[in-house]
C-alpha cells in the first residue's frame, strides 16, 4: 500500500493549479490530472512511500498526529509560496514549481520527513527543495517548453491549514484522502 503525507494546496492557489493543468492537458497528455474528473489534487509532499504492511497505516496516522501536534504556527497560518513553473531536468517528465516555506515550517517538514521514513519499505524519491507537481509529460515536450517559457502562470501563495494523509498512486498522484489533520495555528 502506497501512502503519502502532504500539505494540500487550497483556495486561489488550487484554482490556478487546476487551470494550468487543464491548459497543459490541452497541449499533451499528462499522467497527472487535476479538476473534477482528475486523478490527483495539487499538494506538496512531506513523505511518501510503500508501507511495510496494512497495519502500518494506523501507526503512520498516529505518528503524523504527533507531528502535527508539535507544529506551532505562531499567530496564524504560515504560507507556502510558489516559484516559476518549469520542466525538471532529472527525468525531463515532471512539471514542477518549487515551494518556499518560512524557516520553521521547512525545519518541521524536514524533521517530519525523517521521522516518517521508518514506516516505508520503499520511501519515494523526495527532494530537499519542496515542490508542487503540476504535470507529468512524455510527449510534445517542445510545445510544453514553449508554453512554460511564455510564463503565463503565477500561483498565488497558499496558507498552510492542514496535513493530509492519502493513498498515493504512480508519479506521486494524490488519491483518496484518508485523514486531514488541522495544523495548530
Amino acid at each position: 500500500m502506497k501512502a503519502g503525507v502532504n500539505f494540500p494546496v487550497t483556495g486561489a492557489a488550487r484554482k490556478a493549479c487546476d487551470e494550468f493543468n487543464a491548459r497543459l492537458l490541452a497541449l499533451t497528455s499528462s499522467k497527472v490530472s487535476f479538476g473534477t474528473n482528475g486523478n490527483s489534487s495539487p499538494h506538496v509532499t512531506i513523505a511518501m512511500g510503500t508501507l511495510h504492511s496494512g497495519g502500518d497505516l494506523e501507526a503512520l496516522v498516529a505518528a503524523v498526529e504527533r507531528a502535527v501536534s508539535g507544529f506551532h504556527g505562531g499567530g496564524g497560518p504560515p504560507v507556502m509560496a510558489f516559484g516559476p513553473v518549469y520542466r525538471e531536468d532529472l527525468t525531463g517528465h515532471y512539471v514542477f514549481a518549487d515551494v518556499t516555506f518560512p524557516e520553521r515550517v521547512q525545519q518541521w517538514r524536514t524533521q517530519t520527513q525523517h521521522d516518517l521514513e521508518a514506516f516505508f519499505v520503499e520511501p519515494a524519491r523526495t527532494t530537499d527543495v519542496p515542490h508542487l507537481t503540476l504535470g507529468h509529460v512524455s510527449d510534445d515536450v517542445e510545445k510544453v517548453d514553449a508554453f512554460l517559457h511564455a510564463g503565463r502562470l503565477a500561483i498565488p501563495e497558499c496558507g498552510l491549514l492542514s496535513v493530509d494523509i492519502s493513498m498515493s498512486g504512480p508519479k506521486g498522484i494524490k488519491q483518496s484522502v484518508l485523514r486531514s489533520l488541522p495544523l495548530a495555528l
